[in-house]
């Protein structure tokens, strides 16, 4: 198999499947993107299909870029052709959810494409704001994200998935104790 991490659940997902991050990150990966393309280039499928191959590859930078945690993969002014590039793919992203439609007519618009298209301007404003006006080093976008509310949650919810709105104070005292 060219993509040998993909299966059936990848793709043709439940209703829950849908919503797991590890699911789009396997789908929207770099080995994914290539096996495309060599299907293509041996003529298994049609050339249409490297537009597919082109928008997951841009789909994997930007996810690597809004998801860093480690300064090597940071926005950074260290080296300018890397960060003019990334700047770059950042204006990409925007440029083609503002002319993106998906579905039929007449909503052509969904919400996914406010939802990166907010995400990558205030990430563009961010770093204009803490690598220009601050003169901070590097930014690292996935201390932006909602990871550690997502996490708190999850500790919340442990005992009982649907808490009540005491459960859910008594919890959030403990896990706040405890983390203490």
């Amino acid at each position: 198999k060219p993509a040998p991490k993909l299966t059936e659940k990848h793709l043709k997902p439940s209703h829950f499947d849908k919503m797991k991050v590890s699911t789009a990150l396997t789908v929207f990966s770099h080995s994914v993107s290539c096996a495309i393309s060599l299907l293509v280039n041996s003529g298994v499928l049609g050339e249409q299909a490297l537009t597919t191959s082109w928008f997951i590859t841009l789909m994997n930078r930007w996810f690597d870029l809004m998801s860093s945690r480690c300064s090597t993969t940071a926005l950074s002014q260290f080296n300018l052709e890397q960060y003019s590039a990334a700047l770059d793919l950042l204006n990409t992203i925007v440029d083609v959810f503002n002319g993106l439609s998906i579905g039929c007519a007449p909503v052509r618009w969904k919400p996914v494409q406010t939802g990166i298209i907010l995400s990558t301007l205030s990430i563009i404003d961010l770093q204009n704001y803490f690598l220009n006006a601050r003169n901070y080093n590097y930014l690292l976008t996935a201390r932006f994200t909602q990871d550690c509310l997502e996490n708190l949650f999850s500790c919340v919810r442990r005992r009982n998935p649907v808490p009540t709105p005491l459960d859910f104070k008594n919890a959030l005292r403990a896990v706040s104790v405890s983390q203490y």
